[in-house]
């Protein structure tokens, strides 16, 4: 998933998860992979992310699922950011910066650079 709807997408699930499906049981992936038109997969990669950081858990077995571990109201913006893009940050700041390298050994000018 690109890092652009990775955030988006995040909200997205923490928003199924505090409205719940209308009764206490945990919300499946599979559910939530229908309501954003994505593979299961995708977003256990990203709940796993967010159980990372503490806003999720998952309970497993035939009646598993996911649910919140902080109270909706409690979960800020910050939060959720961090939790699914702060961990790339550094790795795109290193590909800028190699690609600008690699781009000057060639004579050429990174973007952004005086000419």
């Amino acid at each position: 998933m690109r890092s652009s709807s990775r955030f988006t997408v995040a909200i997205h699930v923490l928003t199924l998860l505090a409205r719940g499906v209308g009764d206490d049981s945990p919300t499946t992936s599979e559910f939530i992979a229908g309501s954003v038109n994505t593979n299961p997969v995708v977003i256990r990669r990203l709940l796993a992310l967010l159980r990372k950081a503490k806003l999720v858990a998952s309970q497993g077995g035939p009646d598993g699922g996911w649910h919140l571990v902080v109270t909706a109201g409690r979960i800020t913006l910050r939060d959720v950011y961090r939790a699914v893009e702060a961990q790339d940050a550094p790795r795109r700041a290193r590909r800028r910066r190699e690609a600008a390298a690699h781009l000057l050994e060639r004579g050429r000018p990174a973007r952004g650079s005086a000419r």
